[in-house]
């Protein structure tokens, strides 16, 4: 065999080849002929739809299924069944989940010749898919139309619009003889009009597909109102009583309607408003949830403070705001009188506080050094200046009581003239005028003299029983130079009657001297002790007399005189001067 093969290896090889060539056509044929092979091709998905007739339908030459003009299977197989035609449809299994159980076909021709083709409406949720079934799911026939010949719609028809259909195509074959062309160019420009037709229809398919849905809901729903009858007797029974009422209160619904725009129209207005409130509100309950997420562990937590509480709550707090409420309710009329007094006391705390802390305000002050030259300390520390310095001016005192002392001003001429006006009153002895008009003013000489007025002898007992003498008055002195607690200015003194210099209060002991006729504000001159606060003492020398004193000097000599306001002094030889 081998030998042969050799010896027509070229014929051998051509009839391969023709055999190649063979295979592969037979295979495009077959595959065109949608021919499937076992255990190679995944087998269809059977459905079947029946219909009232199926003419020209012959399974197995190449007549398809189609959803939307593309191909989706073939037609398998057709059956008589109780009168009715089945075909079984052979479906691509991607195509499988597409069909639902509300689906509808209808068999149309492709050509005059018949060549028929399923046109498929795979259906619309919420009906189920049918590859979901155990069973093999069949379109029902009211689902479905079969193909319309032209003899049964002329047979529809009576002898007269037979008759005139005739008379029409006899009058539209002569009308169009010679002008085809005319009709062929009008036909052309209504191409645009059978566009829009066309989607008219589309939407007419779609609206027939939704009143088919709509009569089969009604359907279920006039179903199970026939089952429902006495319900629905009830309801129509009920119905009528309610729109008997609505009857009867027609006019107040009148009147609601015609209020019902002014309703609406602050429906509205609220609504806008209502809508900011809503975008202020999402914010808010967004940043709220963490303090929800959290109030379940806090209401877990306050478990135990409320067990605790309650017996506090039950036996004490509430027995005392029951015994409390009588009070509560006299307490009434003084809180409103309070109520309507807090303005006015709100106000007066406020003036209060404004003065508080103009007093407490001191940012220059206590903080500071006290060598710090701008120091300046607050109100309440000159309060305590003012405290002191009222206590020492009202701090002086004789027989008729406290006194301050006053500072008087006036010209030399003023005084020269009150004094020339009452000439029998000693005015300027009485006042201590003497020193200043005659050494200030310059002493005109038209004075009148100074009399001569004796003074009394001092008791010994003096300052509230104390008994002060000469001896007690030396060792006083004595002991206060000792101690070093007082010194004593420089003073001095003329004898001929000049003003001494000094500063009050002094204390002098010098030995002995002639009368003294003038002191200075704050010295004495002569034997024996002066002190003073603010005033000038006079003593007389040697022999020890009673000087007077006052402001700016006052007369003196043997035996002295007495000035107003002249301080105490103690004399050497037991005399008090003034």
């Amino acid at each position: 065999m081998m030998h042969a093969i050799s010896k027509y290896s070229r014929d051998f090889v051509f009839i391969v080849i023709l055999m190649i060539v063979a295979v592969a056509v037979g295979g495009y044929i077959l595959t065109q002929e949608r021919l499937r092979l076992p255990f190679i091709t995944s087998p269809t998905f059977q459905l079947k739809a029946d219909f009232v007739t199926g003419q020209a339908v012959t399974p197995g030459q190449g007549q398809t299924v189609r959803v939307s003009g593309v191909q989706i299977g073939d037609i398998g197989g057709v059956k008589l069944h109780d009168g009715i035609a089945t075909i079984t449809m052979n479906v691509d299994p991607k195509y499988k989940h597409l069909v639902r159980s509300n689906a509808t076909a209808l068999l149309r021709p492709k050509t005059g010749l018949k060549d028929m083709f399923i046109e498929l409406n795979p259906g619309s949720p919420p009906a189920p898919v049918v590859s979901d079934m155990k069973h093999v799911f069949t379109i029902p026939i009211k689902n479905t139309l079969p193909d319309i010949n032209p003899d049964e719609i002329l047979a529809a028809l009576d002898s007269d619009t037979r008759d005139y259909i005739k008379l029409l195509v006899s009058g539209a074959g002569e009308g169009l003889q010679n002008v085809g062309g005319d009709l062929r160019q009008v036909l052309a420009r209504f191409e645009p009009t059978f566009h829009d037709l066309a989607r008219l229809n589309g939407a007419l398919v779609k609206r027939h597909n939704n009143l088919s849905h709509l009569i089969h809901v009604l359907n279920q729903l006039n179903a199970e109102l026939a089952s429902k009858g006495p319900q629905v007797a009830k309801l129509i029974s009920s119905s009528s009583t309610v729109f008997h009422a609505f009857a009867i209160e027609g006019g107040n619904i009148s009147r609601a309607i015609a209020d019902l725009p002014g309703a609406l129209s602050q429906t509205t207005t609220t609504l806008g408003k209502v809508t900011t409130y809503a975008n202020v509100l999402g914010p808010t309950v967004e940043h709220l949830r963490p303090f929800a997420r959290d109030l379940a562990p806090a209401n877990r937590a306050i478990i135990p403070f409320a067990r605790t509480a309650t017996p506090i709550i039950r036996d004490q707090i509430r027995p005392f705001v029951v015994e409390a409420r009588p009070l509560v309710r006299n307490l009434k009329p003084a809180a409103a009188n309070l109520a309507t007094a807090t303005p006015f006391l709100t106000r007066t705390f406020v003036v209060l506080n404004h003065l508080f802390n103009m007093l407490g305000f001191n940012p220059d002050g206590t903080p500071q050094p006290p060598s710090n030259p701008n120091r300046d300390e607050g109100l309440l520390f000159w309060l305590g200046w003012l405290g002191h310095n009222a206590s020492a001016v009202f701090g002086t005192a004789d027989a008729h009581g406290p006194f301050r002392a006053l500072t008087q001003t006036t010209t030399c001429a003023t005084l020269e003239a009150e004094i020339a006006q009452q000439p029998s009153t000693p005015i300027e002895f009485l006042q201590g005028l003497t020193g200043v008009l005659t050494n200030l003013c310059g002493g005109s000489g038209v004075l009148p003299p100074v009399p001569n007025i004796p003074l009394p002898p001092l008791p010994s007992q003096l300052h509230s029983g104390y008994d002060i003498t000469t001896q007690q008055a030396a060792e006083t002195l004595k002991r206060m130079k000792n101690k070093g607690s007082y010194q004593a200015p420089n003073i001095s003194a003329q004898q001929n009657g000049s003003a001494g210099a000094g500063s009050a209060p002094a204390l002098s002991t010098p030995g002995g001297g002639g009368a003294g006729s003038g002191g200075g504000p704050g010295g004495g001159a002569g034997s024996g002790v002066t002190s003073g606060n603010g005033a000038s003492g006079l003593g007389s020398a040697g022999g020890g007399g009673v000087g007077g004193g006052g402001a700016g000097g006052g007369a003196g000599g043997v035996g002295g005189g007495t000035g107003p306001s002249g301080p105490l002094g103690l004399l050497k030889h037991g005399k008090v001067g003034g």
